[in-house]
């Protein structure tokens, strides 16, 4: 599927960013063209959703004196 589009208030330099999109709803392909023809394309491979990580790979540290909102988990 390819899903086309414009991205809010980016209408003044975006002409276009289209999406490649599975039926099972995985991102391939990204493409985005600028309103001066400049074209940005990624594709997207080898896709591993939620793999196993060691809880190590990823640590938050907030500046001093930054608040830290815990809220709960996106549903």
């Amino acid at each position: 599927y390819q899903l086309r589009g414009v991205p809010q208030g980016m209408e003044q330099r975006v002409a276009e960013v289209e999406l490649t999109v599975t039926a099972d709803g995985a991102i391939t392909a990204i493409q985005w063209r600028e309103t001066d023809g400049a074209m940005t394309s990624f594709l997207l491979t080898e896709e591993q959703p939620n793999p196993p990580l060691p809880s190590d790979t990823f640590s938050f540290h907030p500046p001093a004196g930054v608040g830290v909102v815990h809220g709960l988990a996106p549903i």
